[in-house]
């Protein structure tokens, strides 16, 4: 059992989590601010994309984007965040 009194870096855990959760707050409103519909929940990185449907190497979601299998409306590119990939949590087939 996590014990939510440890101290990490001289902050609890509970306040690294409440840390994490502002930061992806801003990270969304940030791209709503540009036009980007972001739901954490329905677009995920191609990292967790590959965690989330257990596909263990990056570079066969990367190759479906590349190759049309991920439709151009389930991808999203956010220039201003280091090129950061979008794709939208449904599973596509190669």
């Amino acid at each position: 059992m996590q014990n939510k009194e440890a101290i990490f870096d001289g902050k609890t855990f509970e306040e690294i989590i409440m840390e994490g959760v502002a930061l992806r707050d801003q990270v969304v409103d940030y791209l709503k601010s540009k036009g980007i519909e972001y739901i954490p929940e329905k677009w995920f990185t191609v990292k967790r994309y590959c965690e989330h449907f257990g596909i263990a190497d990056q570079q066969i979601v990367e190759d479906w984007i590349r190759n049309g299998i991920v439709p151009p409306e389930n991808k999203r590119d956010v220039e201003e965040l280091n090129r950061l990939q979008l794709i939208k949590v449904i599973p596509y087939k190669d």
